[in-house]
């Protein structure tokens, strides 16, 4: 693919610190911070689990088996599976509150899930709307590509990079980029980026080549398009956010069958 700019997406910004970040890492049933291990996460064999004790006016306390330490709410979370960091405010809020370890961990896959799924979104809509082959978006990739050490990557800034980088193949082919279409759904609220799924799934019947008023042509179109099941989730939950009401049609029928 082509190089990493693109006007279209934009450029993010990358948090720069002047003091030593903490970052808490969990990879192989281990939490560690900084590298310093503190003990097992989601592992039976022990019997006294690693629990985290979080309060935004102190931080998050990680007492394990092998030691104890505390971060700030500025300082990050790796997210695993190479799908970037976030800061401990924004996966644990701004309320205390106790998590046993496997209730962190699946704090964090959750995050890494919903960027795995919006990559599936953008993988879905160039295959059939750009005809373009397998774009490569290898998440681990672009962290170790576009990022240079000590930079801590949101998921979101992830996926601009990925993004900006197709757009870039695409403009060398003299085909239309997809940067602009993808902004609302790369929004880190998953209620934000869910409803604005709506409008690039009626976007994408269109410029995948299928009548947007036939209802077999719309059900074609979805088969090719990830995202189904939040499509299909939104219709339940405000059928208002649709302005094809033919495919509003052909998901509240999916709708009805799983009664």
């Amino acid at each position: 693919m082509g190089g990493i700019q693109s006007k279209d997406i934009g450029e993010p910004s990358l948090p720069r610190h002047s003091t030593p970040l903490k970052i808490l890492k969990i990879s192989e049933m281990a939490a560690s911070i900084n590298g310093k291990y503190l003990g097992e996460v989601g592992n039976s064999r022990y019997p006294d689990k690693t629990v985290f004790t979080y309060d935004p006016a102190v931080g998050l306390e990680i007492k394990g088996q092998k030691g104890m330490d505390i971060i700030m709410s500025e300082d990050f979370v790796e997210l695993p599976g190479g799908a970037g960091f976030v800061t401990v405010e924004r996966l644990l809020g701004k309320e205390p509150r106790t998590l046993a370890d496997q209730e962190f961990e699946v704090l964090t896959y959750a995050i890494t899930e919903e960027l795995v799924w919006k990559t599936r979104v953008i993988k879905s809509f160039v295959r059939a709307c750009r005809d373009e082959p397998l774009f490569d978006f290898d998440i681990i990739r672009n962290l170790n590509y576009f990022f240079r050490p000590g930079d801590h990557p949101t998921p979101e800034q992830l996926l601009q990079k990925t993004v900006a980088d197709i757009d870039d193949t695409l403009k060398m082919e003299k085909k239309k980029p997809i940067g602009p279409l993808f902004q609302a759904i790369l929004d880190p609220d998953t209620e934000k980026s869910h409803k604005a799924l709506v409008a690039l799934a009626e976007q994408f019947i269109i410029e995948a080549g299928f009548d947007p008023k036939d209802k077999d042509m719309v059900d074609m179109a979805l088969a090719k398009f990830w995202g189904s099941d939040v499509l299909i989730e939104e219709a339940k939950k405000e059928p208002s956010l649709f302005t094809n009401k033919t495919l509003l049609s052909v998901l509240e029928t999916a709708i009805a069958k799983q009664k």
